[in-house]
């Protein structure tokens, strides 16, 4: 009788190295033309990294645009305020998981 191997859990994000820099750029479900005629996000901006799945926040975003030449700015009005600090701890020493920002979403405060 041969034995299965344990599965192993699903891994959602993972932790980087310090060198490694995130660039977050701002993702949004709608977007509209802007004065010079190219596309702008609509509504509530996200950060979203490149070939992530779902936003910082964990909001799932694979049919959103991404928005290439408008990196995310945290302080920028209408956006996600998840998101926003998110960001900001990526910057520092702290690093979140989904599954943590999430309980900060929930409870409304830091966990």
């Amino acid at each position: 009788m041969t034995s299965v191997p344990p599965r192993r859990p699903l891994v959602t994000t993972f932790a980087r190295p310090p060198s490694v820099r995130v660039h977050w750029y701002a993702s949004a479900p709608f977007q509209h033309r802007n004065d010079a005629g190219r596309p702008s996000p609509h509504g509530v901006v996200h950060a979203r990294e490149i070939g992530a799945a779902a936003t910082a926040c964990g909001v799932p975003a694979q049919t959103w645009r991404m928005f290439f030449d408008r990196p995310f700015a945290p302080d920028a009005p209408a956006v996600c305020p998840c998101c926003a600090e998110a960001v900001r701890r990526e910057g520092g020493v702290e690093r979140k998981t989904v599954r943590q920002l999430r309980r900060v979403r929930t409870a409304g405060g830091p966990a």
